[in-house]
């Protein structure tokens, strides 16, 4: 036969102790400054609320920023930043090493 302790276990809420029965199980239950905590949006700071998490939020000095060919300055612009073509006079023929690309003599 089982001993009576095992019938009376707390297998209910109404059964459990009164100290655990008044723990903060429940969003009401918890302490105001926890209830009170930035978890939304709008429960933030307002200084981070407006921090600039969009482009026209940035400021004007980094939105204005060289982000496109055209915004970069213009001897940037100019730079060699493709090979030169080689000048060549007309009637000189380049050695096959130097010959960009093979293209048919034509007649002169």
């Amino acid at each position: 036969m089982m001993g009576c302790g095992v019938f009376t276990a707390p297998t209910l809420w109404n059964d459990l102790r009164l100290h655990i029965r008044q723990a903060a199980t429940l969003w009401n239950d918890l302490r105001l400054h926890i209830r009170q905590a930035a978890t939304l949006w709008n429960d933030l700071r307002l200084h981070i609320r407006q921090a600039p998490t969009l482009w026209n939020d940035l400021r004007l000095h980094i939105r204005q920023a060289a982000t496109l060919w055209n915004d970069l300055p213009l001897h940037i612009r100019q730079a060699a930043t493709l090979y030169p073509p080689p000048t060549v006079e007309v009637g000189v023929v380049l050695p096959r090493s130097e010959r960009i690309c093979e293209t048919p003599a034509s007649p002169i």
